[in-house]
């Protein structure tokens, strides 16, 4: 576990002002299937989401970072300049090591000059393994406490988000880090 405490575990998640569950069950006659009538209205008034940066470890969670507009490798690495270094002091943590996927924005050169000059290094971390990165369920707990407050707006959104994200206590996020039962099923599903 000793290894594991130096690990940020970090992700991109996107949240809904509105979340529509895409997989809505509809009864319709036979030969009616594109009729509008058994459609769903989707809002089409510009963007109703808001993407967020952040990163946990077993001490605790890194600053939520609001992303603006697609998240390429000189904005990536501009989160990592920030959040980083407060991270790393705030948790208390020497020799840093940092989770991410295999996104391009995260392998694009600017991104690793970034790392490289923080002193992070990253963790071989296979592709397409949802599963396996913590930040993951953490993520669906955030959200549901950020629904149940119902925003209004996007900026209210945000708000929001940043305080629930701050909230959320490290007794939430270790059980999220099991890391034994990853081992222990050789890489394959767990339920956390």
């Amino acid at each position: 576990m000793r290894f594991w405490s130096h690990v940020l575990f970090s992700d991109e998640t996107r949240l809904e002002l509105q979340p529509q569950d895409r997989r809505a069950k509809v009864r319709r006659p036979v030969h009616k299937r594109f009729d509008q009538r058994y459609l769903g209205k989707r809002a089409r008034h510009g963007p109703n989401s808001i993407m967020f940066w952040s990163c946990i470890n077993l001490k605790g969670q890194g600053d939520l970072i609001a992303v603006e507009g697609t998240l390429n490798g000189d904005g990536y690495s501009k989160i990592l300049e920030f959040a980083i270094p407060r991270v790393v002091t705030r948790l208390n943590i020497r020799a840093p090591i940092l989770q991410e996927d295999n996104a391009p924005c995260h392998a694009s050169k600017i991104a690793k000059d970034k790392k490289e000059a923080l002193g992070l290094r990253t963790l071989q971390w296979p592709p397409y393994s949802p599963d396996l990165n913590p930040i993951e369920g953490l993520w669906s707990y955030w959200k549901d406490r950020v629904r149940r407050r119902l925003p209004q707006n996007l900026e209210h959104l945000k708000i929001i988000g940043i305080q629930e994200w701050a909230r959320i206590p490290v007794t939430i996020i270790k059980p999220f880090i099991q890391l034994a039962q990853v081992i222990s099923s050789k890489g394959e599903h767990i339920k956390y």
